[in-house]
C-alpha cells in the first residue's frame, strides 16, 4: 500500500497519527500557523493495523494475499523529512450511512452501465444481421443485373442478325446523291 506525502499531511491534520506542531526554524513546539508535524514513530505501526483491518473489511482476498509478502522493516532513528504545512482541509471520514448510500449509488451505476451493455451488444448484434441480410440482398441484385444485361446482348445480337440488310445498290444511289450536292455547292 502506498501512501503519498498529501496523505501522511492529512493523517497529522486530523490526528491519526501522533504528531507534534514545531516551529520550522527553532523546533520548538508552536501554535503558529507557520508549523511543520514531527511525527511519533511508535503510532505508524498502529495506523498501519487500523488501515489493514479496514482494508481486510472492505476486501478481505487482497489483505489474505498481502500477508504472504515479507517486508523489511526499518528499525531506529526516524530520518525522514519533517512534513510541509497543510494548506488544504482535510477530508472526513464518512458515517456508515454515507457509505452505504455511496454503495447504492456504485451499485445503481453498475446496473446501469450493465443494462446499458446489454442494450449496445443487441444494437451491434442487429446491426450485424441487417448488414448481413443487406449483403445478401446486394449479391441478389448484382446477379439479377448481371442475368438481365446477358440477355439484353443476346436479344441485341438476334436483332442485328435479323434485320433486313440493305441493297448494296440502293446504297450506292445514296451515295452518289450526296456526291452530287457536294459539286454543286462548290
Amino acid at each position: 500500500m502506498s501512501i503519498t506525502d498529501r496523505t501522511i499531511q492529512r493523517y497529522c491534520h486530523n490526528c491519526k497519527l501522533r504528531t507534534i506542531r514545531v516551529d520550522p526554524e527553532t523546533r520548538q513546539p508552536t501554535t503558529r500557523e507557520n508549523y511543520i508535524f514531527l511525527i511519533d514513530p511508535t503510532s505508524i505501526p498502529e495506523r498501519i493495523a487500523q488501515l489493514r483491518e479496514k482494508q481486510e473489511f472492505v476486501n478481505p482476498t487482497v489483505v489474505a494475499a498481502s500477508r504472504d509478502v515479507t517486508r523489511t522493516v526499518a528499525t531506529g532513528h526516524d530520518m525522514s523529512e519533517p512534513v510541509a504545512p497543510v494548506v488544504e482541509e482535510a477530508e472526513t471520514e464518512k458515517s456508515p450511512k454515507e457509505k452505504t448510500a455511496d454503495l447504492e449509488q456504485l451499485s445503481e451505476k453498475i446496473m446501469t452501465l450493465e443494462i446499458d451493455k446489454r442494450v449496445r451488444d443487441g444494437l451491434i448484434g442487429q446491426l450485424k444481421d441487417d448488414r448481413k441480410e443487406l449483403l445478401a440482398q446486394l449479391q441478389n441484385y448484382v446477379e439479377t443485373i448481371t442475368t438481365q444485361s446477358r440477355m439484353i446482348g443476346q436479344l441485341e445480337t438476334r436483332l442485328e442478325l435479323s434485320a433486313p440488310q440493305p441493297h448494296p445498290a440502293i446504297r450506292d444511289v445514296g451515295d452518289n446523291h450526296a456526291n452530287e450536292h457536294s459539286q454543286d455547292s462548290v
